[in-house]
């Protein structure tokens, strides 16, 4: 029997192998914050300093809602693994050259937890995610998060469109249609909690054992 932890990831295994296996998303238990009122008007972008998590673009997308008028700030937290270090580098010069955005890498997890507890907005840029678990966490902490209308994260999102996006000028649009509606969060935070994980898990096992 297999198991994927996301369509797209189920649709990839049965384009190689012929066979589509079910899915089961991880468990992401909900994370404690604050009221909606209470939270900073601004963007969380959680996740490794690398490149193919686009967190340059991120940057990019605040500074264009910025140029439109939206007085928001830019968070970015997330391990800086050595390989990617001239892009961290890059990273780093881009926010000591914006007043609005604050880098931090290489925090604990208590400290996540705490941003992911502040902020109002999630913002995740890399299309093709397996599941994408920031994206999950940003659910899970009661934020309105926002990510590619590509991988894993699709399901995360329950494909809702108000906060998925094909290219970064629509990610600018979605989060200031967010803004103007004042559009709070929706989905359930524990939608994805580890008791849900382990029930489904014991009745694929049961089914094997069948």
């Amino acid at each position: 029997r297999l198991i994927a932890n996301s369509s797209w990831t189920a649709d990839v295994v049965a384009d190689v192998y012929g066979e589509r296996p079910a899915v089961c998303h991880p468990p992401v238990d909900p994370i404690p914050g604050r009221d909606w009122a209470a939270r900073e008007h601004g963007v969380l972008v959680l996740g490794r300093i690398a490149p193919d998590k686009r967190v340059l673009d991120a940057i990019g997308v605040v500074d264009a809602l910025r140029d439109r008028g939206y007085d928001l700030a830019c968070h970015v937290v997330g391990s800086a693994p050595p390989a990617y270090r001239e892009y961290a580098r890059r990273v780093e010069r881009a926010s000591a050259t914006r007043e609005h955005v604050t880098l931090e890498t290489d925090v604990d997890r208590e400290r996540v937890r705490d941003l992911l507890g502040r902020y109002r907005y999630g913002l995740n840029m890399k299309p093709g995610e397996h599941f994408g678990m920031a994206v999950a966490e940003y659910v899970a902490a009661g934020m309105l998060p926002f990510a590619p209308d590509d991988g894993g994260q699709v399901d995360v999102l329950a494909g809702d469109d108000r906060l998925l996006f094909a290219s970064t000028d629509e990610a600018v649009a979605r989060i200031a249609d967010a803004i103007d509606a004042d559009r709070r969060p929706f989905l359930p935070r524990d939608r994805f909690e580890r008791d849900r994980f382990a029930s489904e898990i014991r009745e694929h096992v049961a089914a094997i054992l069948k």
